[in-house]
């Protein structure tokens, strides 16, 4: 009767420390969902951040005319009645070489 005792918690020991190790909700299995929670956290507070920029970008867009016509100006090229339109090259694109 020990004997089959001894074998039958040697088994119950074996079966959890692979349930333990290996099984569901293993330790590896328990780590790797930390890894994730602190990565979508992570990725939660950038989209929080972005998220406030943009609802700052549009409140200014709502309320200031200055931003609707620098956002204009920028992505749209518009210009005033008023305005003249100058296109200043970069020296790097001019060709300085002289031909003798």
């Amino acid at each position: 009767m020990k004997r089959f005792l001894l074998i039958l918690l040697s088994i119950m020991f074996l079966w959890l420390q692979y349930r333990l190790w290996w099984g569901a909700g293993s330790h590896s299995e328990s780590e790797q969902l930390t890894e994730d929670i602190v990565q979508l956290e992570t990725n939660l507070q950038q989209n929080q951040q972005r998220n406030q920029a943009l609802r700052k970008d549009i409140d200014n867009l709502k309320y200031r005319t200055e931003a609707l016509e620098e956002l204009a100006r920028e992505k749209l090229g518009l210009i005033k009645k008023s305005e003249h339109f100058f296109r200043v090259i970069p020296n790097s694109t001019v060709n300085t070489s002289v031909d003798d």
